[in-house]
């Protein structure tokens, strides 16, 4: 989708975005820490206004839906939109968080209109230019871990695959692996999306890479059950396609994600060095 304000182009970065669609009844807004986060739209027809916001399953709880209100906020103004709340349905959670930026004095109004003001884009641009979640650690962020049903596990790799990756990359079949086509789309930046693909052409395994040191790290994954092999295999495949000699986690591990990595240790066929501060805080595989 097209970033339709040139001033916002200061507050981006390959990891933040935030993305806007204009339509004919107001505008739809997604918002992206390297993956899509969640989704606004803000619509008005006459008098009526109905707004939706979703922050995706996984992303719930780490402060996303502020971030994403109050870009919307913005947004409204930027287009020319007296950005009002859908008191149709208006939800506690969401009326709390209004109240919150209100008491913040990111965003100030009356009656249910609302306008960013110059606190609430100073933290908004923050956050934007935000690189980092820490500076430094001594050991790898953990956070809990995200349930998610097998339907919802594969609706997001119906996503990712026929919808995001083709829209962001250039599509390479990579040959069979373990009885799946395996896929790949490069994105700008250097990121990487690999899809594990059955022969009815659907997703059935995903990562994300990213550049990181000498090698990639690995972002986010995704995987069903019954795939034919475990996500443990899936890494010494990327280990070996990658060819740069070893793979690193993300800096922030759920405690599945950490299991991963521990299963990994028993292989004989790979070396795993746990998180250190030459690792950066991150595990990292090997041959």
């Amino acid at each position: 989708m097209k970033l339709l304000f040139e001033n916002w182009r200061g507050y981006l970065n390959e990891s933040k975005n935030v993305k806007v669609q204009k339509t004919s009844t107001g505008f739809t807004l997604k918002l992206f820490v390297d993956q899509p986060v969640g989704i606004y739209t803000h619509n008005r027809e006459g008098d009526n206004v109905r707004n939706t916001a979703e922050i995706f399953p996984e992303y719930r709880g780490k402060g996303y839906g502020t971030i994403m209100l109050l870009a919307a906020i913005k947004t409204a103004g930027d287009l020319g939109i007296e950005f009002e709340e859908d008191n149709v349905s208006l939800t506690p959670a969401m009326s709390r968080l209004y109240d919150e930026l209100d008491e913040q004095r990111w965003i100030v109004g009356s009656g249910g209109s609302w306008a960013i003001t110059d606190e609430g884009k100073e933290e908004l641009q923050n956050w934007m230019k935000e690189e980092n979640w820490r500076e430094f650690c001594d050991e790898v962020e953990r956070f809990p871990d995200i349930a998610t049903s097998q339907e919802e596990i594969q609706k997001s790799l119906d996503y990712f695959y026929q919808d995001h990756a083709p829209s962001k990359g250039q599509r390479e079949d990579l040959g069979n692996w373990k009885g799946h086509n395996m896929v790949s789309f490069s994105l700008s930046g250097g990121d990487i999306l690999f899809f594990a693909v059955d022969d009815k052409d659907r997703a059935r395994a995903y990562v994300a890479v990213q550049p990181f040191e000498e090698s990639y790290s690995v972002g986010n994954v995704r995987k069903t059950k019954g795939s034919g092999f475990y996500t443990t295999d899936l890494y010494k495949w990327l280990l070996k396609e990658l060819n740069k000699g070893s793979l690193y986690s993300d800096s922030k591990q759920t405690t599945a994600g950490e299991s991963i990595w521990r299963r990994l240790q028993q292989d004989p066929e790979v070396n795993v060095e746990e998180p250190s501060d030459e690792t950066d805080c991150r595990w990292r595989l090997s041959k």
